[in-house]
């Protein structure tokens, strides 16, 4: 079965393309959403409790300020999307909503700009900044998820 939206030759008893994972007919079952082939990136201040502990607390917020405008903006220079925010953390998704066909190596260039922007801003700040980044590929089915309260 030829997938209407990349082209892929599935096999008949595919549920979901194996070229882009979109629903094929028929594979429709349980909440809405779409299977996809994503990476998730989640980048980090290293040691960011100990390097804000003795901070002012308006200088920490503004530290942060600086480092979610530029690493947010590296995620969507790559085609990323910014998931979240958690503290210090940035959680961004490469290939969903949007897949560009090579979003593991646009989450990877990314990364390697993240560093290079957070040491900037530590030169800046004169603060030895330091970023751990994490990157994981796989399968997901991309969907709104949660109560109705909250999704």
């Amino acid at each position: 079965m030829r997938c209407s939206a990349c082209g892929f030759d599935n096999a008949q008893a595919n549920r979901f393309c194996g070229g882009c994972g979109a629903a094929l007919p028929g594979a429709s079952s349980g909440p809405a959403g779409e299977r996809r082939h994503v990476t998730v990136l989640f980048a980090d201040l290293a040691d960011f409790t100990r390097l804000t502990a003795a901070r002012d607390p308006e200088d920490t917020r503004d530290m942060l300020s600086r480092l979610f405008e530029s690493l947010d903006g590296i995620v969507t220079r790559y085609g990323g999307h910014v998931d979240k925010h958690i503290g210090d953390n940035v959680m961004a998704v490469f290939g969903a909503p949007v897949s560009h066909g090579n979003d593991a190596e646009r989450a990877c260039a990314a990364a390697i700009a993240m560093h290079e922007a957070v040491a900037a801003l530590g030169r800046s700040i004169a603060l030895p900044l330091d970023l751990h980044v994490g990157i994981a590929s796989g399968t997901v089915v991309a969907s709104t998820l949660g109560s109705a309260r909250f999704s």
